[in-house]
Order: C-alpha cells, then structure tokens, then sequence
C-alpha cells in the first residue's frame, strides 16, 4: 500500500499501479484483483464458445462502475478449465489498496493468496464477503453449475474469502442463489515486488508449537530461537510471542513502549500498516508465514493468546492461571489461524493439551 487510498501502490490516485492514469493492461502494470460489490446468479453462460461470457461482464461492467479499463475476467472452474487457466499469460496481481494477492497463475490454485481479497474494483470494503461462486474443483456438475449453464437443479462451489486453505473450495450452494464473483484484470505482466517497507518490524508464526507447561519466557524463546535458526544470533534483534503475560494483562500490552512502524511478514507481505493497526488485530492478512518465508496453510489450528482477543484481559480461564496449570483445571484461550475475524480469538482447549498450540511473534526490538 501506498496511503493514498488509490488501490496501486504508487501515490498518484489513478488506481492503476503504473501512474498514467490509463489502467490499460499495457503489460508493465499491476493486474486489479477484486470482489464484486453484488451478488450474482447463474446462469453465466452466453453460448458453448463463451461458457462464462456473463460472468465476465458482470466483472467488467463493475470495473467500468469503478473506472477501472482494462480487460476483466471472472474465475471460476469449469469442467473443462478455467480457474487459473483464465490468467495464463498475465503475471501480478494486487488488490485495490495495492495488496499483494497473487504473482503467478498458478498461485490461484495454491487456495493460498498472499492477502485476503475482500475489497471491490472501487476499493470498498465488502460487507459479509465471505464466500463466492468459484467452481471448486470442477469434477462434477455439482460444482459448476453445469458448467455455469443452469440456474437451478444443480449446486455450484463457493470459495471462501477469509478461511485460508479453502479460498476457491469451502462449500457448495445451490444455483438458484446469488453469490458474488472474484474478478482479475488480465494483459499485464509485472513481478509482485516484496520489498519489505524501510525500518518495518517482523513478525511471524513460530514453526515451534507451545507444548503443555510453557510460559512466555518459554513462548519467547521459542520465537527468538525459530528466528535465529534462520538469520543467525548477530541481528541484534529481538523477537517476543503475541500473548497475555499473566492474569490481569492484555496481549496488546507487551507492545508498550515500542516505536511506530509498519509490521510486515517474512514473506515481505505489508501485515498491520503501524503500530496501532497491529495492536488493534487490525491486520490486513493472515499471520501465517515461518522466518524462512515458507508458510503454513490451515484454517481453524489453534494459537495461543491467552485472552478473549489481543485487548482482551486474561483470566486464569484464559492463560492457564499464568501459564502455570498443566491439567484440566483451567483453559488456554487460542484464536484460529487462517481465519479472518477469528485470528484472536476463537476456542479454548484445556492446559494439559498435549497437540501444541501455534504461536504468533512480534519483533520487540525497540527502533527497528
């Protein structure tokens, strides 16, 4: 992102992430990935040739709304393609906050973007975006609709926007609804650049789980250790777990005291815009990626908080009375990974839970 509020990442308000106001597809911009701001109902068929031909007009009708040019098509699977088949030959995608979504066609396959897309072409957010028609894997006609010909008598596959892992396949619903569309520009061709932003702040998911009886200072080994495995121990810098001390305290409080600056993710993926933002749980994707970049892509695996949210105050309920119960008599409170609006706060598991729960890092080194 670049503040501006365009969508591009480039300062100029044009929303095309090349600066000549055009958004063309002229092949050295960004490709506009988004949500429609409507639902829509199959059929999407205009003739044998053009399967999907309404669909990509809704996507191009709603791009024009937003006055977006360029060339617009809607993803979804049929029995005989589509999907990230539809993106051969572009390269770059990017929300319209200038996100980083996905660099390669293939990467719509993964169900793994690299940020959540839940913003419209226009850059609003979308309300309860939180499945799409997607076709899922296109192996009977149940999940596409017939080939997006029928508007009843057949389910179709939705995609969900905010559970990693199952982005193009989380459930099926029948033809006869409305859902909403993720549209891709196509025509250009330019590698997501992943620099991460000057004097940012890391943050990551520990490869290391929290075993039964851990406390923080524990916790915060663990996250310092996990990543010294990669960058070595002469960084000088220092990593703690994103987790409620002791009864009485919040998650947010183990922030106290350090300077602002933007949080970002191994990967170089932007995660909170400030300090605040990140204090707030005001993320703009998944915590989901190790030190070494790799990342791990689940939905609903706990981690440790120790409260009911990062500004929540921690119990003995919550945090194992201080990290310090290792039976049945208190609970750890965990939030959900790769699940929007779950992040902090989700389940609860008992503390002698012996499968482990994950924990998130933050760099507490005072000026980054």
């Amino acid at each position: 992102g670049d503040g501006d509020g365009d969508g591009d990442g480039d300062g100029d308000g044009d929303g095309d992430g090349d600066g000549d106001g055009d958004g063309d597809g002229d092949g050295d911009d960004y490709n506009l990935i988004f949500v429609t701001a409507n639902n829509y109902t199959p059929p999407f068929t205009i003739s044998s040739s053009d399967p999907l031909g309404v669909a990509d007009g809704h996507c191009q009708s709603e791009a024009g709304t937003a006055g977006v040019s360029g060339t617009f098509v809607a993803l979804l699977r049929t029995s005989t393609g589509g999907g990230s088949a539809r993106l051969a030959g572009s390269r770059g995608w990017v929300d319209a906050a200038g996100s980083p979504v996905f660099d390669m066609p293939g990467d719509y396959d993964s169900a793994s973007p690299l940020s959540r897309v839940y913003l419209d072409a226009s850059g609003t957010p979308v309300p309860f975006a939180h499945n799409y028609w997607s076709g899922a894997d296109a192996s009977d006609d149940n999940d596409t609709c017939a080939d997006w010909a029928v508007g009843g008598g057949f389910n179709g596959g939705l995609g969900s926007f905010d559970n990693l892992g199952q982005h193009w396949e989380f459930f099926n619903d029948n033809c006869g609804n409305g859902h909403r569309l993720m549209c891709a520009q196509v025509g250009n061709s330019k590698a997501l650049d992943l620099s991460a932003p000057a004097n940012s702040r890391m943050a990551f998911l520990a490869p290391t789980k929290r075993g039964v009886g851990d406390d923080v200072e524990d916790m915060d080994a663990i996250c310092q250790g996990d990543f010294e495995a990669v960058f070595g121990t002469a960084t000088g810098r220092s990593f703690e777990a994103l987790v409620a001390e002791t009864t009485g305290t919040t998650p947010a409080a183990r922030l106290d005291g350090l300077s602002d600056a933007p949080f970002v993710r191994p990967d170089g993926v932007v995660l909170a815009v400030d300090l605040a933002a990140f204090i707030a749980g005001d993320w703009l994707t998944w915590l989901d990626t190790h030190p070494d970049g790799t990342r791990h892509v689940g939905a609903y695996e706990g981690v440790a908080i120790g409260a009911n949210g990062l500004q929540g105050v921690a119990t003995d309920n919550t945090s194992c009375a201080s990290w310090t119960v290792t039976d049945q008599t208190f609970r750890v409170r965990m939030g959900a990974l790769g699940v929007f609006g779950l992040l902090f706060d989700q389940t609860s598991a008992f503390c002698d839970d012996d499968s482990g729960q994950w924990i998130y890092c933050f760099e507490s080194t005072p000026s980054p």
